[in-house]
Order: C-alpha cells, then sequence, then structure tokens
C-alpha cells in the first residue's frame, strides 16, 4: 500500500497538468525521470525502522532504494552522488538522534565514516552496512532489555504465585508496561500464556503438599492461591484428569505427573 501510494505521487509529480485524461505507466515515467529518488517519507520510514531495531525491515528498505535507483532510473554520476549524500545525512541524523543510548558511541565506525577519518562514504553498499550495523546494535539492545524485562517478571511470578490476587494487569502496572506488551512478551519467551504458566506453578505446588503433607483440600487450594477448593479441584482434574483426593490416595502414580 505505501509503495503504491509512492509510486502515484510520483507519476502525478511528472506528468503535464494540462494533459489532462492521459494515462501513463509509472514503470515508463520513473526510467524517464533523472532524478534521484528518495521522498522524505521514506527517508522518515527508514530512520523509523533502524529506531526500531527491525533488521529485516531494513534491508527490504534499502533494496526498494536501490531498484528505484538503479533499476527503474538511469542517473548522472552527479545525482547518483547526490543520493549517497543524502543517504549519509540521514546516517548523520541517526547518530544524533541516539546519541543519548550507550549503543552510540564516537567510536562507534557504523555512525558517521566510513573507518578513514572524514572521508564520505562512496558507495551504497558502504551506507547499508553502516546502517545495518547500527540497526542490530539497537535491536540486540531491545532484546537485552526484553530478557531483563522477563526475567524481573518470572522472578516476581515465583515469589508471588500462591497469591490469588497475582494478574497480568497487577505485573504490568508493576513494570510499567502495557498488559498487551507482557503477554506477548512472556508467550514469545515462555511458548504459554501468563496465566497458564502461574497455573502451572500453582499445580506443581499442589502436587507437591498432597504427596508430602496431609492438609485438608481446602488449605491446599487456599495455599497455592486459589479462592475457592471448587475452582481448585476443577482446574487440577482439567490438568491432571484426576481429583486432587484420587491424586493423594495413589501418589506414587503420579510421580512424573
Amino acid at each position: 500500500m505505501w509503495r503504491s501510494y509512492n509510486e502515484a505521487r510520483q507519476a502525478l509529480d511528472v506528468l503535464d497538468a494540462e494533459l489532462t485524461g492521459h494515462v501513463s505507466r509509472y514503470d515508463t515515467l520513473a526510467r524517464q525521470s533523472s532524478h534521484y529518488y528518495y521522498p522524505i517519507d521514506l527517508e522518515l520510514k527508514l530512520t523509523n525502522t533502524v529506531r526500531a531495531g527491525d533488521v529485516d525491515g531494513l534491508e527490504r528498505l534499502f533494496d526498494h532504494i536501490e531498484v528505484e535507483n538503479f533499476v527503474h532510473r538511469q542517473l548522472s554520476p552527479w545525482r547518483k552522488m547526490q543520493l549517497l549524500q543524502e543517504l549519509q545525512g540521514t546516517l548523520h541524523k541517526l547518530s544524533e538522534q541516539l546519541s543519548h543510548l550507550p549503543v552510540v558511541d564516537s567510536g562507534n565506525p557504523a555512525l558517521g565514516d566510513s573507518g578513514d577519518g572524514d572521508r564520505p562514504v562512496q558507495d551504497m553498499n558502504g551506507i547499508r552496512s553502516m546502517l545495518r550495523a547500527l540497526c542490530e546494535q539497537i535491536g540486540q539492545q531491545k532484546s537485552n532489555r526484553h530478557r531483563k524485562l522477563f526475567e524481573d517478571i518470572r522472578t516476581t511470578i515465583a515469589k508471588r504465585y500462591r497469591d490469588s490476587s497475582l494478574s497480568l494487569c497487577q505485573i504490568a502496572t508493576e513494570q510499567k508496561q502495557t498488559e498487551s506488551y507482557v503477554s506477548t512478551l512472556f508467550k514469545e519467551q515462555m511458548g504459554i500464556t501468563f496465566s497458564d504458566y502461574v497455573e502451572q506453578l500453582r499445580l506443581d505446588e499442589a502436587c507437591r503438599l498432597l504427596r508430602e503433607t496431609e492438609l485438608p483440600i481446602v488449605e491446599i487450594a487456599e495455599q497455592v492461591g486459589y479462592n475457592s477448593d471448587k475452582s481448585f479441584r476443577r482446574a487440577f482434574k482439567r490438568a491432571h484428569g484426576i481429583q486432587p483426593t484420587s491424586f493423594r490416595k495413589a501418589p506414587e502414580a503420579q510421580t512424573d505427573i
């Protein structure tokens, strides 16, 4: 959709305003153009993609830029140099915007030159590799933050799963994140939902108490975080196929549960 919109807009820019009713193909108009293709909205999209740490998205955008300028157009050496300067300007702007992040430092070759002092980048591959390096570092930093957040959440659950009031909303609020974000992160890291994981911990602890103690079912249900023994019995039967009382009578047969 985004690409179709831009192609239509470029076609309108090229067509003579007086040629009402005239129809032209975008690919023909692009080849006739001597100007390079790098509109402001494409630069913004490229910048946002790098800031998001989306390496695959960056590669797709850069492929699009190269096809538009070197396949669909026949640029003069001067126009090619202008395009390279525009892209290098984007690289410099990104380094300035991200200067507050630990990932950005003055010694990073991805942030402003080709590794040879102040000599400008001379080719598309050089700019692509620099943007990719920056994108990968930002992605890694975000990944590290995600892992730390996930470990914090899992530690919190391990400490408080016996609390019947524990909820996704509560944890998201404490971590200053949205419920949707925490839910998605947890599912990505664990392969199961937050509620399924909490129930798994509660039922594992219930199995231990059934094997090792003579506590009443009602008390076990309360200790592992259920509001009533009825909800506990339903959850236990759903997970293990038998009632807690039956499990207790033959614990040796249930050691693998």
